[in-house]
């Protein structure tokens, strides 16, 4: 990843093991409604309380969202060998690394909401510019990160 910057998107308190429960839906996967939304972490005006799935936090969303489905080029799944776990890479199109630079240098070291179908998945913590890429960590089965991938990119191929 050399030359790329990217996140790992890395909350030990996040368990997005709930979310597996929630991908059981009956909703075809093509339905799935993926968004990137800058959050706070205290109330504000105008900003939406959510909580995140897996711990219970509490976040408070902006009201749009800076990033959707539509500005992820592919995600793949990969295996992280020294904790035995499984990432989530997310590539974005050109558009998307464009909005993706511009969100994180705005909104540094604040959370970044990722939802799916309205609900928020994770909340991590922007600690890096970013630009065409991510990483989404967490304590992932290979099941499940397969099924979040497939989530964020419905219909497109995985490289």
């Amino acid at each position: 990843m050399s030359g790329v910057f990217s996140l790992l998107l890395i909350s030990a308190a996040v368990s997005l093991l709930s979310l597996a429960h929630e991908v059981d839906d009956p909703k075809p996967a093509a339905t799935a409604k993926v968004e990137f939304r800058r959050a706070e972490s205290k109330p504000g005006k105008g900003l939406e309380e959510a909580i995140v799935e897996g711990n219970k936090d509490k976040v408070y969303l902006h009201q749009n969202a800076d990033l959707t489905n539509q500005d992820i080029d592919s995600a793949f799944v990969e295996k992280f060998e020294s904790l035995n776990q499984y990432l989530i890479n997310v590539m974005f199109t050109k558009e998307g690394s464009k909005k993706m630079t511009k969100l994180s240098k705005e909104h540094l070291h604040k959370p970044l909401a990722i939802l799916i179908d309205g609900k928020v998945i994770s909340a991590p913590i922007i600690s890096s510019e970013l630009s065409n890429s991510c990483v989404i960590a967490g304590y992932l089965k290979k099941e499940e990160a397969e099924r979040i991938a497939k989530l964020l990119c419905p219909g497109k191929k995985s490289p």
